[in-house]
């Protein structure tokens, strides 16, 4: 069998330097993108495991789980929305690709300076292989391939994570049932919740 590749334009969530930083070095869940791609499929997914099937992005869960981190951790942002859809396909074959699509509003009010809103938006495309872990309720990934669009400007503020990316992530935990999918990438403060479609 050929190697399958994607080419859908994945959109991912993107806010503001000074949050994305502190993002980043709390979460550990985004990382350069990859050149990679998907290799040839295995025997280790097999057709009957839960995970398999379409899926369709929770965004307003994923959106109440921004807003309380970051306002536990004292990070100064008003008004925040994120809004946007995701897919996420998760084959028998052992491939597993994506795309998603989000956009983040606010602003910064730390209060003494003037508010600075923000309204950005990323893209990714990302695709790679897996299987069932060894772990309950985990899900092993490999060759995980993750590209920013071309097509979509860079946001003024020059840093787009991406809570979507499992760059060089061997494995993330994996709570499905018939109807919902979430995934959470190693110690990282968010999940995404995906419901079957």
């Amino acid at each position: 069998m050929p190697i399958r590749s994607a080419s859908t334009p994945v959109q991912a969530l993107a806010i503001p330097v000074g949050i994305a930083a502190f993002l980043l070095v709390l979460a550990g869940c985004s990382a350069p993108a990859s050149t990679g791609g998907p290799e040839e499929p295995t025997d280790d997914a097999p057709a009957t495991a839960c995970e398999v099937g379409h899926w369709t992005l929770d965004v307003a869960d994923f959106e109440s789980q921004v807003v309380p981190f970051l306002e536990g951790n004292g990070i100064p942002v008003v008004d925040y929305a994120l809004s946007g859809s995701g897919q996420l396909d998760i084959a028998e074959d052992g491939f597993i690709d994506g795309v998603v699509t989000l956009n983040s509003t606010g602003t910064i009010d730390p209060g003494g300076v003037p508010p600075t809103p923000f309204d950005v938006t990323s893209s990714y495309t990302f695709s790679g292989n897996w299987a069932v872990g060894d772990d309950p309720g985990t899900l092993d990934l490999s060759n995980w391939a993750q590209v920013a669009d071309p097509g979509v400007p860079v946001d003024e503020y020059g840093v787009i994570p991406s809570f979507f990316d499992f760059t060089d992530i061997p494995s993330v935990s994996s709570e499905c049932t018939a109807d919902s999918l979430r995934l959470q990438g190693p110690d990282a403060p968010f999940s995404a919740l995906w419901h079957r479609s």
